[in-house]
């Protein structure tokens, strides 16, 4: 037998009589959890540089940000736009990324999309400079691009690495990223922007070790099992035949049902899911700062710190998601479709309820704006056991190609949360303003969850082996449902 060729079920019972290998476990730390390491710290340095702006866009405009009064500011308008324009290139190639990704394996699109996006943060503070508000606008617009294909191919890739026994904590952990580099760029860009060095030496940073990061990172990775040269025998036959419900991952090349994807009623309800989630988390990651900042009325040290709070309330609470989701649906206590949607309920029902008592807060009630944005962040991490993992249970085989299109339609809808803000936020200081922005927010999640519930699934589809003809003309079994 060829050292990296697929096994069938039936290749596979014949390895297991005359081995040792132990089907319901691979190691207790194997490749696998390298390879997912490695992602998380991909997503890592992309959230860093992604989120470092709604800190560094108060920094360069506020002339009394840095104690170094030679680094430059400017006197824009056009905050929310900058903010948002990221939104303008990411919701564009997402399709297309999570197609390619399938296609042609994950690596060198993560690496590349990390690649990308540090060199566009590193020359932002010359752009600035030169060509104003636009050219950042434009430099954001381009991140967007390059980062659109980051989390299609971390799907491509986890469908491949991932066994289902492990998929919401290994298919959490390198989503916690996320969260941890909220957290990171929250706390150090703060500091940065308001030291001697001001908000240019922040990008320079972020855009030097991301740099760093991606070269580390393609010599390490690899796109699947079969092609790591160092993985052991047992652990590569752990993860490949342990992808699907019924222990086949099946990969072969296989087209994409296109109508199929389309038609199928259990995806538009996680993409709705992921909708309702992505309109707050972006009004809130964008625009918090700002609302803070003037509201509020924290400094940029302060303002920093306390907006990190709600994401390492998160980060420290997703990996217990993780295990609880883990352990209902191997127990067989939930199905992995009503584990999902717990978990869902947990991150958009409870989000929306302490957005609206956020409304009603005013500057004199910081501390509960602070407690209210802290139970957002406690809440939400229960998302990456629900919706976040949900295009692997339908689609082993093409959770690349579902991540594109939900993260791509998602981010467009989403995007006009951001832009709500702008249209409705014209005096920053105005509470009656924002109260608008956190129920619209609110609606919105509540309306997306209702619809995830009745509609969503947790069972592999039928077209996760192609379309109906490529089905038929094969005589493949269905998988289980």
């Amino acid at each position: 037998m060829v050292a990296d060729q697929k096994l069938t079920n039936e290749q596979y019972e014949i390895l297991m009589k005359n081995s040792k290998i132990v089907d319901n476990h691979g190691p207790t730390i194997g490749k696998r959890h390298i390879q997912t390491l490695l992602v998380f710290l991909v997503i890592f340095m992309n959230y860093v540089m992604r989120v470092s702006m709604s800190i560094i866009i108060v920094a360069m405009t506020d002339p009394n940000a840095s104690i170094n009064k030679d680094i430059p500011t400017y006197n824009w308008t056009d905050k929310s736009l900058i903010m948002t324009s990221f939104m303008w290139g990411y919701m564009v190639p997402q399709i297309a990324a999570g197609y390619l990704a399938t296609v042609f394996g994950a690596k060198w699109f993560l690496a590349g999309t990390l690649f990308c996006s540090s060199l566009s943060g590193f020359f932002i503070p010359l752009v600035a400079a030169n060509l104003g508000s636009k050219g950042v606008i434009a430099m954001r617009i381009i991140q967007g691009l390059t980062q659109s294909f980051m989390f299609p191919s971390v799907h491509a890739f986890l469908g491949k690495w991932v066994p289902l026994q492990e998929r919401s904590r290994l298919g959490t952990l390198p989503y916690m990223g996320s969260a941890i580099g909220v957290i990171t760029s929250m706390l150090l860009t703060g500091v940065i922007a308001s030291s001697w060095y001001g908000w240019p030496m922040a990008l320079y940073l972020y855009g030097g070790v991301g740099l760093v990061v991606a070269v580390l990172f393609s010599y390490f990775c690899a796109s699947e099992p079969d092609l790591h040269s160092t993985i052991t025998k047992e652990e590569k036959y752990y993860i490949q035949n342990n992808l699907c419900e019924n222990g086949s991952g099946n990969t072969k090349d296989i087209p994409v049902p296109w109508f199929e994807i389309f038609t199928s009623l259990p995806f538009w309800a996680l993409i709705v899911s992921q909708i309702g989630f992505s309109w707050g988390n972006w009004t809130l990651l964008f625009e918090t700062p700002i609302y803070m900042n003037h509201v509020m009325k924290f400094d940029l040290k302060s303002n920093s710190v306390l907006c990190s709070l709600p994401y390492i309330a998160e980060a420290s609470c997703t990996m217990f998601y993780g295990f609880l989701a883990d352990y209902l649906i191997v127990k067989k206590i939930l199905t992995i479709g009503r584990t999902r949607k717990i978990m869902n309920t947990c991150g958009l029902l409870l989000p929306a309820i302490f957005m609206f008592l956020l409304a009603q807060c005013n500057s004199d009630d910081a501390h509960k704006a602070i407690i209210y944005l802290v139970l957002i962040g406690v809440a939400s991490g229960a998302v990456k056991s629900g919706y976040n993992v949900n295009q692997i249970d339908l689609s082993p085989n093409f959770a690349g190609v579902l991540m594109g299109i939900c993260n791509g339609l998602s981010a467009a809808v989403s995007s006009l949360g951001p832009m709500v803000v702008y249209v409705v936020v014209t005096n920053e200081e105005d509470t009656s303003q924002w109260k608008l922005v956190f129920y619209i927010a609110a609606a919105v999640s509540i309306v997306c969850l209702v619809f995830g519930i009745i509609f969503g699934s947790g069972s592999v589809q039928l077209w996760n082996e192609g379309n109906k003809r490529f089905r038929e003309n094969y005589q493949q079994v269905p998988l289980k449902a």
